[in-house]
This record gives C-alpha cells, sequence and structure tokens, in this order.
C-alpha cells in the first residue's frame, strides 16, 4: 500500500504513513495497493510540507497543555500550524474564552488536526486526560456561568440600605 500524498509505501496495519504522516484511509480508490502513484506533469506528485521535516507530526499532550494554559491567546492553533487562526483569536481572546473552548474540546479528543492534516501523535493510553481537561472545562464554564447569574440576579433579591437602619 502507498500513501497518497508523498507516494512512499506504507506497511498494510498502519493507521498514518510513517514518511509524512498522513491518515491512511480505508480500503478505497484513492489507495493503491500495488503500485505507487506516478506523477505527470500536469499532476506532479505532492511533497510533504517544507515546514516539517519528513516524519514529524505534533504531540497531542503539547498540544493540549498549549490549549489549557495558552488557548485564550491562540498558541495552541500557532503550535499546529494555522498561523493566521493563531492571530485572529489572539486579537479576540479565544473568541471570548468560548472559541478556546471549543478548540480545548477539539485537541482533547484529537479532531482538530495540524496544518498538514495530520493528527496530532501520542494520545494512545492517555485518553483519560482528555477526558479530564474536557470534565475541567464544562466544569469552570459551569462555575463561571452559576457565578455570574448569581452576582446578577442577586442583586435583585438583595435588601435595600433602608433594611438595617431603623
Amino acid at each position: 500500500m502507498y500513501c497518497i500524498k508523498c507516494g512512499k509505501a506504507i506497511p498494510s496495519e498502519a493507521r498514518f504513513c510513517p514518511a509524512c504522516g498522513t491518515p491512511v484511509p480505508s480500503q478505497d480508490a484513492s489507495v493503491h495497493e500495488h503500485t505507487p502513484p506516478h506523477p505527470s506533469p500536469f499532476h506532479p506528485a505532492p511533497s510533504a510540507p517544507s515546514h516539517l521535516p519528513t516524519g514529524e507530526r505534533k504531540e497531542w499532550l503539547v498540544a493540549l497543555l498549549l490549549s489549557w494554559f495558552l488557548g485564550g491567546l491562540g498558541i495552541d492553533r500557532f503550535y499546529l500550524g494555522y498561523t493566521f487562526l493563531g492571530i485572529l483569536k489572539l486579537v479576540t481572546l479565544g473568541g471570548l474564552g468560548l472559541w478556546a473552548i471549543i478548540d480545548l474540546i477539539l485537541i482533547a479528543l484529537n479532531k482538530l488536526p495540524a496544518a498538514d492534516g495530520s493528527l496530532p501523535a501520542g494520545r494512545e493510553g492517555k485518553e483519560w486526560v482528555g477526558y479530564l481537561a474536557i470534565a475541567m472545562a464544562v466544569m469552570g464554564l459551569l462555575y463561571w456561568m452559576v457565578s455570574f447569574a448569581l452576582g446578577f440576579f442577586g442583586a435583585f433579591f438583595a435588601p435595600s440600605p433602608d433594611y438595617y437602619y431603623y
């Protein structure tokens, strides 16, 4: 089997290309079983991104920690290779926190690929860390919402200043 992105041979049990990190699709027409793809002058073979050495993939735990601690500043998007989205996230302070929480959940579930299309590596055996991060983010969001609601609506139920004076 050969990679559809870089054209190198892939072991049949692999889920990602060892050369470029591209996910291996299921057995369909885009995977060539016996012959590597032959580039033509009109359709050259795609190469690995020039900014990454061949075979290097981003680490999932690094992306998750960056999203947890610096996600509101867009550092997680910069790390994954999305420069424009990182700048946009920085300017909007993580979409006022909402974008940061969504990215945290996507990274924790390993659903946010790097800019080159490969998923961050190293999540195997550490799924509980992602679920813990999601649970903590949801609990923090609920705590913030309840605190805001009590602070906002508490002003309506508080006794008036005249109540304490005779």
